[in-house]
This record gives structure tokens, sequence and C-alpha cells, in this order.
């Protein structure tokens, strides 16, 4: 069993390898090293990077270590995702990713591809913890994320999370990491092995009385975007060198688990449409809100020009509203 297992992961390994890249960007005399994927037979690139300058100038590298200059074609500054397009004869080893028609599902195996702190093409197994999870993450209120029990690390970001199968599932984009204090348990167990260094008929005494506690150190949690949220990006940034967001110009806060407006806009859609301070939101397009991250997502992943229907409480009285929602510029309110 455990040699018929080994053949097939090694089987599976081989065969993801003409999907993945390492992305070197250089500025100046500095480097950083991102994960990605070839999306197409044009050679577009997606990979998730920090905010760079005009004079950055990047490579892709394959699995067999071939190296490839690209171009930078567009980046969104609220996603953070990147499309770069590969140069050169790079066909003959690197193949356009295929999507899993399957959405990932609690408990799933999954192999990522990354490159942690520049160890090219490292590969890890895990499995999706749950999914439909909602995060922010640097401006981005991202819908339908896969939790993973992998976490990401420095050069593991844009890397590719494939099914059993080789196909792609999701991206890899961001941790939520503790860092745990040691709690006084931890440090009176430190002073009982340095005393047993030190005498070690003495420690004896202290042991029985002693109770080892049950902690983790810096534990940590991986965020990868599904399917639906990176082909609307990359999509967009391919075709529009831009995303298209969505916007509604006001300002809301949680208080007492209602979403109330705390602020209109002048002129702004959400002004146009007869929305007030002190509303309270409860649906929007027709989906009950759960809270003020599963508003903002759904705001934000509309799509402008589109007419919404929203759902809100004023006083004692139910209203119904039709918002078109605008657009969102970068640099501008997020709402």
């Amino acid at each position: 069993m455990w040699q018929k297992l080994d053949r097939e992961s090694k089987a599976l390994v081989q065969k993801i390898q003409p999907f993945c890249v390492a992305v070197l960007r250089r500025e100046k005399s500095h480097w950083q090293l991102f994960s990605g994927v070839l999306l197409d037979q044009k050679g577009h690139i997606l990979t998730i990077t920090s905010p760079s300058s005009q004079r950055a100038s990047w490579e892709v590298i394959s699995w067999k270590k071939h190296r490839y200059s690209a171009q930078l074609v567009a980046r969104d500054p609220v996603s953070h995702v990147a499309i770069l397009k590969i140069q050169g004869n790079w066909q003959k080893e690197l193949q356009p990713i295929r999507w899993s028609p399957v959405p990932p599902r609690p408990g799933s195996l999954v192999i990522s591809v990354g490159h942690p702190y520049g160890l090219l093409f490292s590969v890890r197994y895990g499995y999706v913890s749950a999914t439909q999870r909602l995060i922010e993450m640097g401006g981005l209120y991202a819908p339908q994320v896969a939790q993973l029990s992998i976490p990401v690390r420095p050069g593991e970001v844009g890397g590719p999370v494939f099914d059993t199968q080789g196909r792609l599932m999701a991206i890899m984009a961001t941790s939520y990491q503790i860092t745990h204090r040691e709690p006084p348990e931890f440090q009176a167990l430190r002073k009982i092995l340095e005393n047993f260094l030190k005498k070690p008929q003495e420690v004896e005494k202290f042991l029985p009385a002693f109770r080892v506690p049950y902690m983790f150190q810096n534990s940590a949690i991986g965020f990868a975007l599904t399917r639906p949220v990176v082909e609307k990006i990359s999509k967009e940034l391919i075709q529009y060198k831009a995303v298209q967001w969505g916007k509604l110009g006001l300002r809301a806060v949680l208080e007492k688990r209602q979403i109330i407006v705390s602020k209109v806009f002048p002129d702004s859609p959400a002004d146009q449409s007869g929305i007030q301070k002190g509303d309270i939101l409860l649906e929007y397009g027709g989906i009950p809100l759960k809270g003020l991250f599963h508003f903002k997502a759904l705001v934000l992943f509309s799509q402008p020009g589109e007419k919404v229907k929203l759902v809100l409480k004023r006083k004692k009285e139910i209203i119904t509203l039709y918002v078109r929602v605008g657009r969102l510029k970068i640099g501008g309110k997020r709402k």
C-alpha cells in the first residue's frame, strides 16, 4: 500500500511541474521571490506581489531552473494579484493550468507548490480545513476563501493549490499567525531544566508538583483564493489592465450584530438611492447579510453599473431600495 502511495505521489508531483513557476522581481540591488502559475497559451503568469516601481525587472523560473524574462501586464492594488507575460521559448516546458471542476470541500487532500525562504519548488501536502471563509486581506474583502492546513510562508504567496488529480483548486494568498508568549508554567519548566543541568539531584523535589501545560508556538492558518475570485481578477487585469470593483459610497459599523450606516457621501450611489445615516442594512442583492465583512465583500464584487436590491430597516419600517453600484477608484473610499 505504501509503495503504491509513494508512486502516486511522485507521479502527481511530476504532473504539476509544468504548471508552476517562481517569479523573481529585482529593484536596484534588492530582489523578492513569489510563486505563480501559467494561466494560458499566451504566456500570462498569475502571481501575488507587493507594490513595485516601474524600474523593476521580472524573471520567471521554471521547475527545471530555466530563466525567462517577463513583463508586468497589470497589478491590482486591492487584491495584490499581478499578471506577467513571459518572454522567450517557454512552450516546451511550461503548460497552462487546468481548473478543477469541483470546488474545495472540507477534508479534501491538496498539494501546494511554493518557494519558502527562497527554497525553490517546495512541495507540501495538506487538506482543506474549511470553505466559504470571508477574510480581509490588505483592503480585499474576499468571499469564498478556502482555509487550509498549510500556512503560507514568505515566498509561497501566489503559489498553486492542486487537487489529487493535478487540477488547480486555489491560489495561496495569506496566513493568520499568532505567536504566543511563554506562560508561567513554561517559564517554570525552563528553570527546572536549567537546574537539572546544574544540579540533577535537586530536580526530583520539584517535578511532582509541576503540571506541564498544553500550548502551541507560532500557530498559523493558511488561506487561498478560489476560482471565482481568481478568475474575475485575472480576466479583468488581462482585458482592462484594472479590476472593476464595486462601491456604494457609504460607511457602516457593526453594533449589536447590526450593520448600521454611519455616513453617506454626497452624490454617491448610496446617496442617490436614498440610503440615510442610521439605516440598518438587512439584505444586499437578495442575500441576507451575515456581518460587516460580508456586506463589504458583496459590494466589492458587484459589477459597476449593476442595479442591486437593498433591504434596510429605518426606525421600525422595512424599506426596499435599488442602488446602482459605482466603481471604486483606487485611493478612494472602500465603501
